[in-house]
């Protein structure tokens, strides 16, 4: 049920020019900040009042339009506990993260006339993630188009937006697989000691094969070889046999990752039922803090909740204790629309 106290029976629409949320926060004096985009490589940062009304003291009556004189999209947004903006995407083939202050404005004191820039291979790069260290330290996930191969992609910035060069190389990280020539970071969080955690996807079109990305790297870039097999939990054991004998769903695409306090990983994305056919389903699962499925979670380690569409996914997981959200996409039965999901999991 809609609050009333918020908007018109618990809905504002007051940002008629942005096409797509990336982001959303409750800030420390109780007001929402958002940042969206549109199709171009423009972004937008507004601050709503308690009542969903858009707060007049923010910007210009609550919305700052911030575009690039260049070309690419936005893909992904966070906030800083200062209340610092940051967005990251693609400008001309590059990772591309712009600042901007808890005023709206670009903040000129992060990278270059506030924006970083980060090239890897000299193609084309996606950022698809964004997670801040307890430090300041930025980290931020996706793909590097490597010619033939597209590999996993990590980069981890200082505050003020330059590479942070103890990390990988040069402030850098990519991951190969040549059973994997298409590898796709979509998710990254941290454990209690700072070891890094990613999700995302693995696939080889020439076999028609896809798997899950699950991996783990040290505080300093390394994959640690003591998670999973060499760093990585094996994409191919994303089909498990449960107890009856019966093939377990699929769990293929990890869209979204949550760390629990006795650093458990909790796992949400995409995944197909088997045997019946192609049904596309949301699917959860959950691993121990070493990278092996979590058998005590769900059946066998795997949730997979049916809301009677064709196609049904996890976008974010959103931890509160030992409970956890889940939002996502369903399209029911003959449809092209979907609708979104918004379920809780104990």
């Amino acid at each position: 049920v809609g609050d009333p106290a918020f908007g018109s029976a618990g809905v504002t629409i007051a940002l008629t020019s942005t096409a797509f949320a990336l982001h959303v926060k409750e800030l420390g004096n109780s007001k929402l900040g958002f940042l969206g985009t549109g199709l171009t490589i423009a972004y937008t940062a507004a601050q709503l009042n308690s009542d969903g009304s858009l707060d007049s003291s923010f910007a210009t009556d609550g919305i700052s339009r911030i575009a690039l004189s260049t070309t690419g999209s936005f893909s992904v947004g966070i906030y800083r506990p200062n209340e610092k903006g940051i967005v990251a995407g693609r400008i001309a083939s590059d990772f591309l993260i712009h600042q901007v202050t808890d005023a709206g404005v670009t903040d000129t004191s992060f990278g270059t006339s506030g924006s970083a820039v980060v090239d890897f291979w000299g193609e084309s790069d996606l950022p698809r993630a964004l997670h801040l260290q307890t430090d300041g330290k930025l980290l931020v996930v996706g793909q590097a188009d490597r010619g033939a191969n597209k590999d996993f992609a990590m980069a981890r910035l200082h505050t003020d937006g330059s590479l942070d060069a103890t990390f990988g190389t040069a402030g850098k990280v990519t991951l190969s697989d040549p059973a994997f020539p298409i590898i796709d970071g979509a998710a990254v969080r941290q454990q209690s000691d700072g070891k890094i955690i990613v999700g995302g996807t693995v696939s080889n079109e020439a076999e028609d094969s896809t798997g899950r990305l699950l991996a783990r790297f040290t505080t300093n870039g390394s994959l640690d070889e003591t998670f999973g097999t060499q760093g990585v939990a094996n994409p191919a054991d994303g089909i498990e046999l449960i107890a009856s004998g019966v093939l377990h769903d699929f769990f293929y695409s990890v869209n979204d990752l949550e760390i629990q306090s006795d650093d458990r990983i909790v796992a949400g994305g995409l995944g197909v039922k088997l045997p019946g056919g192609a049904e596309f389903t949301m699917s959860l699962a959950r691993f121990t803090k070493d990278g092996a499925i979590d058998a005590s979670f769900g059946n066998s380690g795997f949730l997979t909740p049916s809301f009677g569409g064709t196609l049904e996914y996890a976008t974010n997981l959103i931890l509160d204790g030992s409970t956890f959200f889940v939002t996502g996409l369903r399209v029911p039965p003959g449809e092209f629309v979907g609708n979104v999901i918004i379920a809780k999991v104990k």
